[in-house]
C-alpha cells in the first residue's frame, strides 16, 4: 500500500504515504524532515481516495508516524468502502 496522504498540521501540512490501513488508524511515511513539535501538532488526515480523518500522533520513529483515528466508528465506514471499492479492482484485473 502506498496511497498519497497529507497531514494537517502546525505550521504547514505534511505530505505522506499510508504504508497500512486500519480500522483504527494508519502508519504512514512522511516525505519531509518534520519537527517532533509540528508532527506532535497533527489533528487530521485526508488519506487519497478514503477521506479525512481526525487523528492523533501515536509515535514516531526513523521516517516513519503511527497514526490513531480519534472516531473509529466513523472511520471504518471509509475504510472499509475503500478496501471493497479494492477488492473489485483487484478481482477485475483477472
Amino acid at each position: 500500500m502506498h496511497l498519497p496522504c497529507q497531514l494537517d498540521a502546525f505550521p504547514a501540512p505534511i505530505s505522506g504515504h499510508v504504508l497500512d490501513l486500519s480500522y483504527d488508524g494508519a502508519c504512514l511515511s512522511y516525505d519531509v524532515d518534520a519537527a517532533p513539535q509540528q508532527l506532535e501538532s497533527v489533528q487530521c488526515i485526508e488519506i487519497e481516495d478514503v477521506g479525512v480523518f481526525e487523528a492523533l500522533l501515536r509515535w514516531q520513529r526513523d521516517g516513519r508516524v503511527g497514526i490513531s483515528f480519534r472516531h473509529p466508528d466513523r472511520a471504518r465506514v471509509k475504510v472499509e468502502a475503500f478496501f471493497s471499492q479494492l477488492d473489485v479492482r483487484i478481482k477485475g484485473r483477472g
